[in-house]
């Protein structure tokens, strides 16, 4: 059996908006940020250090908002953001409103590789991430809310706080929908 899989990188300069001027120069930017991943990903097999390689050369150029480029803030400082998930083991690492960092996304691949490890300093609990631990949609006859509590990971994993949302907003049985979502998309899922 071959170990040989396939597979892509893709990338985008952000979100928003952005100079029509610049499109060359955006998409050379990708496709070195591209070619640098994939090389990474052949030369040792780690899709995390593959992606985290890639990130960086978007990190590093003043063309993008991460990074290097990264707009700044209203007191006039810049502060990062940056996030890794490892697709296999379901584990990711996360930093929000990080300064003097170049490549905050090695701070969250850092924190991704040690999630076993006791809570880092600064780091902030999944139970308190919009979707994972807290989330309220409104109908237009009620609204849900919910807020957990328990072992952030799983709550990242599993999307809980907004799969139990929205399964209760979505039929006439709270109380058995509760138990559904409960029972087959967090209890039941393998990866926790």
């Amino acid at each position: 059996m071959s170990n040989n899989k396939e597979g892509f990188i893709a990338v985008h300069v952000g979100a928003g908006q952005h100079s029509a001027s610049l499109k060359e120069k955006y998409q050379k930017l990708c496709r070195d940020a591209c070619k640098v991943g994939t090389q990474s990903l052949k030369s040792n097999g780690n899709v995390l250090d593959a992606v985290v390689e890639a990130v960086m050369i978007l990190e590093d150029s003043p063309m993008t908002n991460a990074g290097f480029g990264s707009n700044l803030t209203l007191n006039g400082t810049v502060e990062c953001d940056a996030s890794v998930m490892d697709g296999s083991s379901l584990q990711y690492g996360a930093v929000g409103a990080v300064s003097g960092i170049k490549n905050p996304v090695l701070l969250a691949k850092r924190l991704c590789e040690q999630q076993s490890i006791k809570f880092a300093y600064g780091r902030i609990p999944p139970a308190g991430v919009w979707g994972c631990g807290t989330w309220a949609c409104k109908d237009t006859s009620y609204s849900v809310g919910t807020s957990t509590s328990g072992c952030g990971e799983h709550l990242v994993r599993t999307s809980l706080a907004r799969t139990i949302a929205e399964a209760i907003s979505d039929t006439s049985c709270p109380t058995t929908s509760l138990h559904r979502a409960m029972s087959t998309d967090f209890i039941g899922v393998p990866q926790i």
